[in-house]
């Protein structure tokens, strides 16, 4: 059926280009040069930043601020975890605290006084020591306890559970009233912007890659250009590859960990091969295709794409000729059959 929509829409395009005007393009004609191969091979997205999110407290679930599939902020409160007794704790270790406090308060009092009397000869040395070591371990326990207050505090603020960055929610492992211990997984959450390749290469290919290699993968039918981030140096044992890590400058607007990715690798050997210029290629009904003007009419070709050189593109079809005129400037608005007007060609 897909097959049968596809040729009708080319015969109607077909009828209708035949009544437009002819567009202005311009071409450059397909040339022969030494190439070096491309091999592809499949691999998979992943993502680099991911981070499954854990209670760092214990206690009953008392607040759920996600969902699945939801896009999350970087500090954005995800859960809160019971905090009903810490809250108690807290209370009380600052009621104990304000009461030493003012127990320290009076010591100093009591201290700077018996201090006078003391130079005035008034009191014993043992008088005077009793009050000056009263202070000094009242000032001993306000640390202690203010240590203890602030340990608290912190544990209150585990009851909390933050998104560490800005990203999706892709996993949910908790319900409101579950009850969670310290490690229990809370969320997996990933940040879409680094969408990464890993792909596993051969030896002979992998050595022959170095980092920052610009290499261009396929996801669902999108070119993307990247680079070699890592060459991971631990390889399988039974098959022999290598894991090869290809990260990108732009990220993603919607692409999905686990998609296959057609990872094309240059290699060593060479042969000759048709090139064009690489604006001649654009996407047309999902493949990739160059238009060819055959005595001022489109002609719309289907090609494979079987090597890069610097702003060329070598390329694979049946019926192809060195000399060729084919559209460079103006394809992204021609369709099969048109008239063309070439406004001169490029070399």
């Amino acid at each position: 059926m897909r097959k049968i929509f596809l040729v009708i829409c080319f015969m109607f395009i077909s009828i209708q280009a035949q009544e437009q005007k002819a567009s202005l393009v311009q071409t450059a004609p397909i040339t022969k040069e030494r190439v070096k191969t491309l091999k592809n091979f499949v691999g998979n997205v992943v993502f680099e930043q991911s981070t499954n999110i854990a209670s760092q407290s214990f206690g009953a679930i008392v607040q759920l601020q996600f969902k699945l599939a939801d896009r999350v902020k970087k500090d954005q409160i995800l859960a809160k975890v019971d905090d009903t007794i810490i809250k108690a704790q807290i209370i009380a270790a600052k009621a104990v605290l304000d009461e030493t406090l003012v127990n320290l308060e009076k010591a100093h009092k009591d201290l700077k006084r018996y201090t006078t009397l003391y130079e005035q000869k008034a009191i014993s040395q043992t008088a005077f020591d009793d009050y000056y070591f009263l202070a000094k371990s009242l000032e001993s326990k306000v640390a202690t306890q203010k240590a203890n207050l602030n340990t608290l505090e912190v544990e209150q603020a585990k009851k909390i559970i933050y998104a560490p960055f800005d990203g999706i929610v892709v996993a949910k492992h908790i319900e409101l009233g579950d009850w969670a211990a310290q490690g229990t997984q809370v969320a997996q959450v990933i940040n879409p912007k680094s969408a990464e390749v890993e792909v596993n290469l051969p030896q002979d290919v992998a050595s022959i890659l170095h980092v920052n290699q610009v290499i261009r993968v396929k996801i669902a039918q999108d070119v993307y250009e990247g680079f070699v981030q890592a060459i991971i140096p631990k390889g399988d044992m039974k098959t022999r590859t290598f894991p090869v890590r290809i990260a990108f400058k732009k990220p993603f607007t919607t692409i999905y960990e686990g998609m296959s990715a057609e990872v094309m690798v240059e290699t060593m050997q060479e042969e000759d091969s048709f090139v064009v210029m690489r604006d001649a290629i654009i996407q047309k009904f999902g493949q990739n295709v160059i238009f060819i003007n055959n005595n001022n009419t489109a002609l719309m070709v289907p090609v494979q794409i079987i090597g890069y050189l610097k702003n060329k593109v070598a390329i694979s079809a049946q019926g192809l000729q060195e000399g060729t005129p084919v559209v460079v400037k103006g394809n992204e608005r021609i369709f099969p059959n048109m008239p063309l007007q070439d406004i001169g060609g490029k070399q």
